[in-house]
Parts: C-alpha cells; structure tokens; sequence
C-alpha cells in the first residue's frame, strides 16, 4: 500500500468513527422550556354594514359642447338610515387643473336622508368651463371625481375618465 493510498484510508476511517460516534453518542433528553399560552381569538372580519354608498353615475348624454346631463343613483346599502346624504362632483384634467363646474369647484347635491337599503335618482346637469378656447380640455383627459357623505359616513369613489 503507498502512502497516498493509507492517508485515503486513515481519513475515510476518521470520518466513519466520527460519524458513528455522532450518531450513537447518548442523548439526554431536552428539558421543554415553559410554554405560556393565551387563548387569542381569531381575527374576525365584521363589514361596518350601519351604513354604506353604491353611486351609479349613469349614462351622460350631451347636452351642448361642455354639457353633460345624466341620471344618477345614490344607494344606502346599510341597515341604517343615512342622515343628511350629499353627492359632490369635481373634475380635473390631465395637467391636474381643476375644472369649473356650473360656475364651481365642486358641485354638489344633497339629497336628505337615505333609509338602508334605499335607493333616490337625482337628474345632474353638468356645464364644463373649459377655459378660454377650450385649453383645459381640449386634448385632455378628464378625471370625474364622486364623493358620497353623510352625518355618518363618507365614501370616496375611484376616478372616473370623463368623455367630452
């Protein structure tokens, strides 16, 4: 046997007494460490269900250049009446200029109360000042902003692109 052959077998026999010895070392018994548990409920997901707003803007027809008149739908899909219901309106452009509805910023409508599960149309006229020649939105697109509040709650809708 040379010795590059012994050496092989020298480690090969090492590592096998090591490995043995790992394996059938006694093993004393770990001692479990206190365990403290506290009956934690799980988390429920309850809706606020007291009031809440579906807004159907309907369908805008023209009306005039910058005109639009449409039918819109206010819904309390709560359980509870809605006291002092409003629906704010706004508009803005692409540039992130506010565009004057029937002489404001914002044009808003307040309907009353609105008992759960109840639903109320509101015609809505609106008139674009679009600035002088029409530059704010003209080649612009237009962002329709509905907001729905009441004593109890307020309900931001996501943008809507306005056609002109």
């Amino acid at each position: 046997m040379n010795s590059s052959t012994f050496i092989t077998s020298v480690m090969a026999l090492c590592i096998a007494l090591i490995l043995v010895a790992a394996c059938t070392a006694p093993v004393e018994p770990d001692t479990p460490a206190p365990v403290t548990v506290s009956p934690t409920p799980p988390p429920v997901d309850v809706p606020d269900t007291s009031v809440n707003f579906l807004l159907d803007p309907g369908t805008p027809e023209s009306c005039g250049l910058t005109c639009r008149q449409a039918t819109a739908t206010v819904t309390n899909t709560g359980n509870e009446t809605a006291h002092n219901v409003c629906v704010a309106l706004s508009v803005s452009n692409s540039r992130g200029e506010r565009i004057f509805l029937n002489n404001r910023l914002t044009l808003q409508r307040c309907i009353g109360d609105l008992a759960g599960g109840e639903s109320r149309q509101e015609p809505i006229t609106i008139n674009a000042d679009c600035g002088a020649f029409g530059t704010r939105c003209i080649g612009q697109t237009l962002f329709l902003r509905c907001r729905v509040t009441s004593d109890e709650k307020t309900r931001q809708f996501p943008d809507q692109v306005m056609a002109l």
